[in-house]
């Protein structure tokens, strides 16, 4: 069976596609991509509809009337009308699915204000399905796409255009995937010849990298001492007590000294082969340490919560493993998406090798084969 192609991602807006796609590896295969229906956005728009009728009833009765002085009102509560339904239009086109021949990717935002992108690899993918709600959803084609993940449990897409489809697709790409390696393990067993070592080039092997909290982080945690040293200045000033802001300022210093310590010892790491995050408090009164191998990441994923995060760019970074362990998470990290395409680009990385080392041995199987009946100079 040979995987499709999806021709519809080429119609979605750059910027998701880029968000969503940005560590997308060159030869990775995109199978298929959606969002949400049209359907969700008319219901959506259904009370701004209203509004906006009422308003433009509104305006004819004053205007047969001869009320003049509430048009210009009417008017701007119009704008904002539109203005409800143009935010309404870009919330609903900011979603995204999308499949590839290793994984499923979800981007979510809400425009201004907040922003979720998860993944799972097809083999952590349990069962999938495709839920139409009532005769209305069925007939135009809406429907939620449930996923019932190793790492994240089930995840319910609401409303997706060709839900029904994508989770065809899924099991697709997953038969697709279990065959060849099936196909590829069977024969080692059944040649049972020891492969001759190739050479290979080296794999790449990714630098070490490592992140800390945003700035904004430690300028709050900062605010208090901050307060506490300008209260000082301002009672010396009055009080010419000079003992006072010596007293004062030593502590708001210290205090400082404090957090700056507590803020650095927050970190999370990138190797060649795992995740690391570290939480240690100044002094090494309390330090905690979790490691997760690439071997055992099933989802890398990052959340911009506010406002504020989008203005600033900071975020969560969330890493989950097989088997329902604790997640590896930290917030409040700078250049959340950039960080995330990272680390999802080192786990594919690694994927990709294990999947080329597989390939490499089939391949030395068949010439230790060949070279065993015959068929082939050594």
């Amino acid at each position: 069976m040979l995987l499709r192609r999806s021709p519809a991602l080429l119609s979605m807006g750059s910027m998701h596609r880029r968000r969503a796609l940005r560590d997308v590896q060159p030869d990775e295969i995109i199978l298929f991509s959606s969002r949400r229906h049209f359907l969700i956005l008319l219901r959506a728009a259904l009370p701004a509809s209203a509004l906006a009728l009422a308003l433009s009833a509104l305006v004819s009765g004053l205007q047969v009337l001869g009320v003049l002085l509430a048009v210009p009102v009417l008017g701007a509560a119009g704008g904002v009308v539109v203005l409800w339904l143009t935010w309404l239009w870009a919330d609903w086109r900011a979603d995204l699915f999308v499949l590839t021949d290793r994984r499923v990717l979800w981007l979510e935002r809400t425009p201004f204000l907040r922003e979720t992108r998860w993944e799972a690899p097809l083999s952590g993918i349990q069962n999938v399905a495709g839920i139409s709600r009532g005769p209305v959803w069925r007939l135009l084609g809406c429907a939620d796409l449930v996923l019932d993940t190793a790492s994240r449990g089930v995840q319910r897409l609401h409303g997706m255009t060709g839900a029904h489809e994508a989770a065809s697709r899924v099991i697709e790409a997953q038969g697709y995937s279990a065959r060849r390696t099936n196909r590829i393990r069977r024969f080692r067993i059944e040649t049972n010849v020891e492969p001759e070592p190739s050479e290979n080039s080296t794999p790449e092997t990714p630098e070490m990298l490592v992140w800390r909290r945003h700035y904004w982080i430690l300028l709050r945690s900062a605010f208090r001492p901050l307060a506490l040293l300008t209260v000082a200045l301002g009672v010396t000033t009055l009080l010419r007590e000079p003992l006072l802001l010596a007293v004062m300022g030593g502590v708001a210093v210290l205090w400082i000294g404090w957090l700056v310590d507590d803020w650095r010892n927050d970190e999370m790491v990138s190797t060649a082969d795992r995740i690391v995050q570290s939480r240690r408090s100044p002094l090494s009164l309390h330090e905690e340490t979790w490691q997760a191998s690439l071997e055992k990441v099933q989802d890398i994923s990052y959340s911009i919560p506010s406002l504020l995060a989008q203005l600033l760019d900071f975020g969560t970074i969330t890493v989950s493993t097989a088997g329902g362990g604790p997640e590896l998470g930290l917030s409040g990290l700078p250049h959340p998406r950039e960080i995330s395409a990272e680390l999802n680009r080192r786990l594919q990385l690694h994927r990709s090798c294990k999947e080329r080392a597989l390939m490499h041995e089939v391949e030395d199987t068949v010439r230790s084969v060949l070279h065993a009946h015959g068929l082939a100079e050594k």
